[in-house]
């Protein structure tokens, strides 16, 4: 990237291909100054991008710890009823089962109801918790 803001702040200034400064010119070398600021912030904004800060999980890796998270819970806490909450605020109950999809970006939820099995798919980003009621 910066290879590419270097080549096209060369091209916009005149810069020769060598790094030769071209022939006293007040306006390229106001602009040339204006286009080495704007590279600078460009470049500081990827550094801050790239910050340790910042976690990337891949989607099946985190469908798969929902699954294995509701497993352990009915394993280990089967004395309570175990529910997902919703980032809309809902919350899904009467769970039976839980599978993540082969793409691993969506979950796909067995509920028992009074009216017999019913069944819901949600998106792993609408998911914000797993609790036990």
């Amino acid at each position: 990237m910066l290879v590419q803001l270097y080549f096209i702040m060369t091209t916009l200034i005149g810069i020769a291909p060598f790094g030769e400064m071209p022939k006293s010119n007040p306006a390229k070398a106001a602009e040339k100054k204006m286009m080495e600021e704007k590279v600078a912030a460009a470049t500081k904004s990827t550094k801050e991008q790239d910050s340790p800060d910042m976690l990337l999980i891949q989607p099946s890796a985190r469908a798969a710890d929902w699954v294995d998270a509701f497993q352990y819970l009915s394993t280990y806490a089967s004395q309570n009823a175990i529910a997902f909450k919703l980032s809309d605020g809902s919350t899904i109950r009467d769970i039976t089962k839980v599978a993540a999809l082969p793409g691993g970006t969506l979950l796909t939820f067995t509920l028992n109801t009074v009216s017999g099995l019913k069944y819901k798919v949600v998106k792993i980003e609408d998911v914000a918790d797993i609790i036990q009621d």
